[in-house]
């Protein structure tokens, strides 16, 4: 399952969560690694994460450029 939010809190800030039933294969296999390779910049802390999701990314989209 993915779900995107926005909180009002932090508008410029969009959030992409990640929860599927294989997640804990998933991390025990690379999983971590391959987020910290390719997500460092989107990872946010734990206290921001999503409920009931496993993984959190945040997308600041005041970073990106006008299309």
């Amino acid at each position: 399952m993915y779900t995107l939010a926005r909180d009002e809190a932090e508008p410029e800030m969009v959030k992409m969560a990640f929860s599927c039933n294989c997640y804990t294969q998933i991390m025990a296999n690379g999983g971590q690694e391959m987020l910290d390779e390719l997500y460092k910049d989107n990872l946010i802390p734990d206290s921001k994460q999503l409920p009931n999701m496993d993984i959190t990314l945040g997308i600041k989209t005041s970073d990106s450029g006008k299309t």
